[in-house]
């Protein structure tokens, strides 16, 4: 139950099944969705909460060695999207799609197990963030794995 809402599948339902699919260490991306207007329209206290709660998760995976990379993101409004037109790159203001909820930020991480990456994803969503989205990495450069070197 999160915020009065049931989830089908709880995290850690979800997290116990994808252990027992995948067993080696690969990285996930969790990509963090928010509405930006209410994003905007938050107190200076729930913003202050909002930080508190993103560097306890930044410290909590940073201290195990799971964080690779991550990033907060700047407001969609600030966004230039680049699409070939006619084989030409052209760039237009804007998000590449018209939505309600936003990227508004990503972690990079390197965990034992998918049921890890799940139990990781679902600790962020709180009042600011509303959805994650866990993606397997397949490729990544400039993100070794710590005490891996390569």
């Amino acid at each position: 139950m999160f915020a009065g809402l049931m989830l089908k599948d709880s995290v850690d339902d979800l997290a116990a099944r994808a252990v027992d699919r995948e067993a080696e260490d690969m990285k996930y991306v969790l990509l963090m969705y928010r509405d930006p207007a209410q994003t905007a329209a938050m107190s200076a206290a729930e913003r202050d909460l909002v930080a508190r709660k993103h560097e306890s998760l930044h410290s909590e995976l940073a201290g195990s060695g799971e964080l690779l990379n991550g990033a907060g993101l700047a407001y969609p409004s600030s966004t230039k999207t680049i699409r070939a037109r006619g084989g030409v790159p052209a760039a237009t203001d804007g998000p590449l799609a018209e939505a309600g909820i936003h990227l508004t930020a990503y972690h990079v991480i390197d965990c034992e197990n998918a049921g890890r990456a799940l139990c990781s994803a679902g600790s962020v969503l709180d009042f600011h963030v509303t959805a994650v989205e866990l993606r397997p990495v397949h490729d990544s450069f400039g993100m070794d794995t710590p005490g891996q070197g390569g």
